[in-house]
C-alpha cells in the first residue's frame, strides 16, 4: 500500500497539468467569433450571422496591432492578447487577392462557438493517463517495460492536450508541445525495442547518448533556441 501511494504524486501531478490546459481550452483560450488557420490565416468558420465583416475564405494578415507573421516567429504568442470582449478590432485581411481592413467586434465566450472548443480530442488524453495511472498503481514488475510504460503514457496524454491548445499559442503550449515530443520521443523508440521482447542488446552508451540528445533538443525548444521550422 505504501508503494503505491508513493506513486500517486506523479500521477495526480499529471492529472492537474491535464486539467489545467482542459480549463485553458475551454474558457482561457480565444473566443474572437471566427475561426482561422493559423498556418496560412485563412478563416475557416464564422461564429456570428448576420455581421457581414469578415467572410469565409478572407486571409488574415493582421489583427489590431499583431501580424500573422508575428504571429508565427513567436509561439508564445497570443494573437488576441488583451482583447476584452465588446472591444473593436481592426482586422487587416486578403478578400480576392485584394487588401481590404474590416472593423470587428470581439464578442468573447459564446455558446456558439464553445463547441467548438469542447469537441477536439483533448478528452483522449485522460484516456492516456488513465492508462499510465492503472499500470503504476496495479502491474507489476516495475521494470524497464513499466517504467516506459508508464512514462510514455502520460507524455502522450500531454502531447495530446498540448497538441490540443497549442494552436492559439496560450500557457507555453506551442513551446511545451515540442518539449514534450522530444522527451517521448526516445521514450516511444526504447519502449518498443524492448517490448514485447527486445530487438537486440543496445549498448548502454547509446541509449544514453539518444536520451542526452533529444533532452538537449527539449531544453533547447524550451528557450526557443530552435529554428521554428524545426520538426519532431
Amino acid at each position: 500500500r505504501n508503494r503505491r501511494l508513493n506513486d500517486l504524486p506523479l500521477s495526480v501531478g499529471v492529472f492537474l497539468f491535464l486539467l489545467a490546459y482542459t480549463y485553458g481550452i475551454l474558457f482561457l483560450a480565444p473566443y474572437p467569433g471566427f475561426y482561422f488557420n493559423p498556418s496560412d490565416g485563412e478563416i475557416l468558420e464564422i461564429y456570428q450571422p448576420g455581421v457581414p465583416a469578415l467572410r469565409v475564405g478572407d486571409v488574415i494578415k493582421r489583427i489590431g496591432e499583431i501580424s500573422l507573421d508575428d504571429f508565427h516567429r513567436n509561439r508564445n504568442l497570443n494573437i488576441f492578447a488583451g482583447i476584452e470582449p465588446g472591444d473593436p478590432i481592426e482586422i487587416e485581411v486578403l478578400r480576392n487577392e485584394r487588401p481590404l481592413t474590416v472593423s470587428w467586434v470581439y464578442p468573447g465566450f459564446s455558446w456558439d462557438e464553445f463547441p467548438t472548443h469542447f469537441f477536439n480530442i483533448w478528452w483522449l488524453a485522460y484516456a492516456f493517463w488513465g492508462i499510465g495511472m492503472f499500470t503504476q498503481l496495479s502491474m507489476r514488475p516495475k521494470d524497464a517495460r513499466w517504467g516506459l510504460f508508464v512514462a510514455m503514457n502520460y507524455l502522450l496524454a500531454m502531447f495530446i492536450m498540448l497538441g490540443s491548445i497549442s494552436a492559439f499559442q496560450i500557457m507555453t503550449s506551442a513551446t511545451l508541445l515540442r518539449v514534450v515530443a522530444w522527451l517521448l520521443l526516445p521514450v516511444y523508440l526504447h519502449f518498443h525495442w524492448i517490448f514485447p521482447a527486445p530487438l537486440k542488446s543496445l549498448p548502454r552508451l547509446l541509449r544514453v547518448l539518444i536520451y542526452a540528445v533529444c533532452s538537449i533538443f527539449a531544453v533547447s525548444e524550451l528557450f526557443q533556441l530552435l529554428p521554428l521550422t524545426s520538426e519532431v
